[in-house]
């Protein structure tokens, strides 16, 4: 079977998000896209697999949705070096800015038939351009209002899943630490790399090397909430809850309320602030500057993941002094999990 449009990308929410949108916006065309959600039946790890080596023969164009994420995976750079080899036309969209090609890439400058910002298409609507460039590259494109597509607020954010980072053996999470350090190399203003970075220190419990990502992630992502709640988190793992001092909760209720007056924040923020404060000022009966359970009702435009308020319970515990408080039953109306004491 031959294919009109080849679809290569890396599979981080953002970049996921993008391949996503854009399957469906050449499909609303009657294109014949392989993609590998629908079209794979076999994964093979860092190799090509003969599903997609033929599928990369047959197709008229390979559309590569570039990134740092993108340009660290193997997988992602073999694909492309297989349609180099081949003489694939191949368009690439760029989902965020890069500013060098890893050195196995180094030739893909002279391949590239065109090149665009497809974020920046997609997201101002501009779908005539882009339609444009996949006319000049042969594929014709004539539907461009039936696939709208919507940012939502957390896709830029690459941080991987708390759930698989538990399991994790060591050899996947060394590779996933040098994969998104080759990323950060390729794109050092992408402080979603830093927060991701974060994100594994944290479940290492590694406070030093989480504050030092969260830092950075915050000086590059001044208007990202999960930036300043990373560093909240860094500062708990530091400070165990039963030995946390008065000046630090309050630096630590700082980074949260920071994070609460950004637009799009998560329930988990809440969460978090309402047991770094019931863990110190509620266990040590001192008045407070507002009743942990304000942070539990609901709120309009607050994100629910339930992800990161599993993340949160790990973390930042209650103590056991609390469990048998009106808290404990606040905190299950909003994320319905066994509250694990410290």
């Amino acid at each position: 079977m031959s294919w009109d449009v080849f679809i290569s990308y890396s599979h981080t929410p953002c970049d996921e998000t993008m391949a996503d949108w854009l399957n469906a916006f050449l499909k609303t065309n009657h294109k014949l896209v392989w993609f590998d959600k629908e079209a794979l039946t076999k994964y093979s790890g860092g190799d090509l697999n003969e599903e997609t080596s033929e599928a990369i023969k047959t197709c008229r164009l390979v559309v590569a949705l570039i990134s740092s994420q993108f340009l660290a995976s193997s997988y992602c750079q073999a694909e492309l070096i297989y349609a180099m080899a081949l003489g694939k036309k191949i368009l690439q969209l760029d989902v965020d800015e890069v500013s060098a090609y890893p050195e196995r890439l180094m030739p893909l400058a002279g391949h590239i038939t065109e090149r665009e910002n497809l974020a920046a298409l997609a997201g101002t609507n501009r779908l005539d351009k882009l339609a444009f460039v996949f006319g000049k590259c042969g594929i014709f494109l004539q539907q461009l209002t039936d696939t709208p597509f919507e940012f939502h607020p957390a896709v830029n954010t690459i941080r991987p899943n708390y759930s698989r980072l538990r399991q994790c053996d060591a050899a996947t999470l060394n590779s996933l630490i040098h994969r998104l350090k080759q990323a950060e190399i390729l794109n050092p203003k992408n402080g979603y790399t830093q927060l991701s970075l974060a994100f594994v220190w944290i479940s290492q419990h590694d406070a030093i090397n989480a504050q030092e990502a969260a830092t950075c992630a915050v000086r590059q992502l001044p208007d990202e909430p999960n930036a300043r709640y990373a560093l909240a988190l860094a500062e708990c793992i530091e400070t165990s809850v039963g030995n946390r001092s008065k000046d630090q909760t309050d630096s630590i209720l700082r980074h949260l309320a920071r994070a609460r007056r950004l637009p799009f924040y998560g329930v988990h923020i809440d969460l978090l602030s309402a047991l770094v404060l019931a863990n110190y000022y509620l266990r040590h009966h001192l008045s407070r500057p507002i009743e942990p359970e304000a942070f539990l009702t609901k709120k309009d435009g607050c994100i629910y993941e339930a992800e990161e308020c599993d993340r949160v319970l790990d973390v930042e515990p209650l103590h056991k002094s609390l469990e048998e408080t009106p808290l404990n039953h606040h905190i299950g109306r909003i994320h319905p999990r066994i509250i694990r004491t410290q």
